[in-house]
């Protein structure tokens, strides 16, 4: 049996769900267990399928959706599958700092910080706020004004992409324990079975 966690932060988008739906048609399931998780202030939701190996049309990433932007001349981009799900983590706790920025001071997201550059930040895993003045575009105007309280973010996030991976491992841990346990029940039932069929069979003899 192999397995795939899917973590999305709650409320889970519709898009989230869709995905998720996605993976479960092109794959033969045997089970799905949902648990819930709080990683500092945010809650999380947690999916762990179980499933034969291989799929029916083709592998789905694996990975829920809720990642996606604009990149570079304007193309989508799924930064979630670009990032992988811890990253992605640390990515989606500087988006949401990121927003919070641009409200404050009345200009759009992407005044403060476009998608791409907060990927590239996350992908640059900078030690020091300045920097983050490496990534194309983050000049010394956007530093001045952002770069103090992004780069906080940008920690916050490393932080909680551990939280996360880890609970997802003692969850996934947890799910493959119960399957194996749940198999030795079932060896144990047919050895059982079996030994009662030749003791039949003895006492007709």
């Amino acid at each position: 049996m192999a397995f795939r966690i899917f973590s999305a932060p709650i409320p889970v988008t519709d898009g989230v769900t869709e995905e998720l739906n996605a993976f479960l048609s092109q794959h033969r399931v045997v089970n799905v267990s949902q648990h819930l998780m709080q990683v500092r202030e945010q809650p999380y939701c947690v999916f762990v399928v179980e499933y034969v190996g291989g799929s029916s049309s083709g592998e789905s990433s694996g990975r829920l959706s809720g990642g996606g932007g604009s990149g570079k001349g304007g193309e989508q981009v799924d930064y979630r599958e670009k990032l992988g799900e811890v990253q992605f983590t640390v990515y989606n706790v500087m988006r949401k700092c990121r927003n919070t920025l641009a409200q404050e001071a009345g200009v759009s997201n992407f005044t403060v910080m476009t998608n791409q550059q907060l990927c590239d930040i996350v992908l640059l895993k900078p030690t020091s706020a300045a920097e983050m003045k490496k990534v194309n575009g983050v000049g010394d105007n956007r530093y001045a004004k952002y770069g103090e309280r992004l780069y906080a973010a940008y920690l916050e996030g490393v932080e909680a992409a551990k939280e996360v991976e880890a609970a997802a491992k003692k969850v996934e841990a947890s799910s493959k324990g119960a399957g194996t346990a749940e198999d030795g029940e079932s060896s144990g039932s047919e050895s059982e079975e079996g030994a009662s069929s030749d003791a039949s069979s003895g006492a007709g003899l």
